[in-house]
């Protein structure tokens, strides 16, 4: 248990892209005005880019990555077919049953911004896709 626990930990800080941000980086260390930050970015990529600066590693990053989630899913959801929208739906029922086992806030933080990353993933697909 304690090795999963490690490497769950471990693999975390190899995530690119997902490594806990240095205060620096983040503009704001105010919860609600990180949130209206990522809320007014003029892009997914933008949000999700505020969001990877402002993580804390923390039950805290799920409010802040659900807006993310949902301005990047208006980028694509609308254009889904069933289908893929079921694909999209079980990768991101993934991403939250993931390390679903373990306890405290770091996981919870490391499984919203994996579906956040999925969304973001998604978008930049769709916005390829919509330039061709």
């Amino acid at each position: 248990m304690v090795c999963r626990a490690l490497f769950a930990i471990f693999a975390w800080f190899l995530v690119p892209g997902a490594t806990l941000a240095a205060a620096a980086d983040c503009p704001t260390s105010d919860w609600a005005k990180i949130e209206d930050l990522i809320t007014d970015a003029p892009s997914c990529d933008a949000s999700m880019e505020l969001l990877l600066a402002c993580q804390h590693g923390s039950g805290g990053d799920i409010p802040p990555a659900l807006i993310v989630i949902k301005k990047c899913e208006s980028d694509f959801v609308p254009a889904m077919s069933k289908s893929a929208r079921r694909t999209y739906d079980r990768k991101t029922g993934a991403c939250w049953r993931q390390f679903a086992k373990e306890s405290g806030t770091l996981y919870r933080s490391m499984r919203a911004i994996c579906a956040a990353e999925l969304a973001r993933s998604y978008a930049d697909r769709a916005a390829k896709h919509h330039r061709r």
